[in-house]
């Protein structure tokens, strides 16, 4: 009898072992980007289900099946802080626009490298979208921001307004600057424990948010280059920029025929009728024109150089898109918006860690590639820090411990 029990006993404890082994996934040979460090050393990642038990440099100590990386670049999952993510509008006619609800915006969001986005809620059903991708392996995370205005009749309905709507479950509070109610509804979102970005249209509207504690401002006002002392303000309080130069400058670099447009990860979450739309200049809209207009007075005009000045302060500058506008498309975006501050004057270390951890930890999301973490990371075919566009470079895409993108030449 007790030999029967003992033999039992090992039987499962092998069982138990090889399905644990069997479990296990090794992604050998790759180079490790570490933005916040700014360190690139060689890894050997360990994968158990959806964690990480090992990040190391020594090779050969994983007993799992082995994922040869073959030398590419491994760097945490990208974070786009700005997202509408109702789909891709068309700079011609708007029955060309792709529509689509958040839940595709999440599945092709991931296969761009993209784990988690803010997207700016607005309907019932948007919420409902945003846990049902929580619970899926198959789509980026999803953090949602409830848009509310600063006016109203007095500062006691302004915080109510925002006080009803916490049944939402909101993630973020997104105000629009110029009401005269917006300290009041800054200190009410601080009250129930959520951030706050505040979409602003002018210094003076930004100058206002900082005042009032908001913990971001999203935009530039693009007429004018930010006063130095605001940015130095902005820094002592430590209020986040969200500037959203993808849809202040992206539009123009479409019609202007930049390279981008042409570039393989774009087509891989984009229609090719919709490409087709950017390329013709002739068939772009009234809108359109008047789009491009303001972008090519004053994006590297001022934005730039806003962007600059930020940085001098020591502003903590995010990358977010605003997907869903003219010229910046879904799961994209914030590859473009990561070049565009690069190319602003945030080196590519700084640019990277704005698309990747900093923002992640804006979200709450979980953020770096560490033992005991979420086994989510992206491998690059190109080295990120000699060139930050190589970051769309996507060869491999794993999510919660799943290959949930392999574009063939990660091996």
């Amino acid at each position: 009898m007790k030999r029967t029990l003992c033999a039992t006993v090992l039987a499962l404890w092998a069982f138990v072992s090889l399905a644990r082994a069997d479990d296990v996934r090794c992604f050998r040979g790759g180079m490790l980007v570490d933005p916040d460090r700014q360190t690139m050393t060689r890894v050997e990642l360990e994968v158990q289900g959806s964690r990480l038990v090992r990040v190391g440099e020594t090779v050969g100590g994983c007993v799992g099946a082995t994922v040869d990386l073959g030398g590419r670049y491994v760097v945490p999952g990208f974070v786009d802080t700005h997202v509408h993510g109702w789909g891709n509008p068309s700079p011609g006619d708007e029955k060309d626009d792709e529509e689509w609800g958040r839940l595709q915006t999440a599945q092709l969001s991931l296969k761009a490298g993209v784990v988690a986005f803010l997207d700016m809620a607005s309907e019932a059903e948007d919420w409902r979208a945003r846990d049902r991708a929580r619970a899926s392996d198959d789509h980026a995370h999803i953090y949602s921001a409830l848009m509310l205005s600063t006016g109203g009749r007095d500062e006691r309905s302004a915080r109510e307004s925002l006080r009803s709507q916490l049944g939402l479950n909101p993630d973020i509070i997104k105000l629009f600057a110029g009401g005269e109610h917006i300290g009041a509804m800054v200190d009410e979102a601080s009250r129930v424990k959520r951030s706050t970005v505040v979409h602003i249209a002018s210094w003076e509207e930004a100058e206002a948010a900082v005042g009032a504690g908001a913990t971001a401002i999203t935009h530039l006002e693009d007429e004018v280059v930010i006063p130095f002392a605001l940015a130095r303000e902005m820094a002592r309080r430590g209020t986040i920029s969200i500037p959203t130069l993808s849809v202040q400058c992206d539009l123009h670099g479409a019609f202007s025929g930049q390279k981008w447009l042409s570039d393989p990860l774009l087509a891989r979450v984009t229609g090719p009728k919709l490409l087709a739309a950017y390329r013709d200049r002739a068939a772009y809209s009234k809108k359109s024109r008047r789009t491009l207009r303001w972008q090519k007075a004053g994006c590297r005009t001022n934005d730039f150089r806003s962007i600059r000045i930020l940085q001098k302060a020591g502003v903590s500058i995010l990358a977010g898109s605003d997907t869903g506008n003219l010229g910046v498309f879904q799961g994209y975006g914030v590859h473009r918006e990561m070049a565009l501050l690069n190319e602003a004057g945030l080196s590519t270390w700084q640019a990277l860690r704005a698309g990747t951890t900093a923002a992640a930890r804006f979200l709450g999301h979980p953020a770096g590639i560490v033992p005991g973490g979420e086994a989510t990371f992206v491998v690059l075919a190109g080295d990120p820090v000699k060139d930050i566009r190589n970051t769309s470079r996507i060869a491999m895409v794993v999510h919660r411990g799943r290959v949930v993108w392999d574009g063939g030449d990660s091996r």
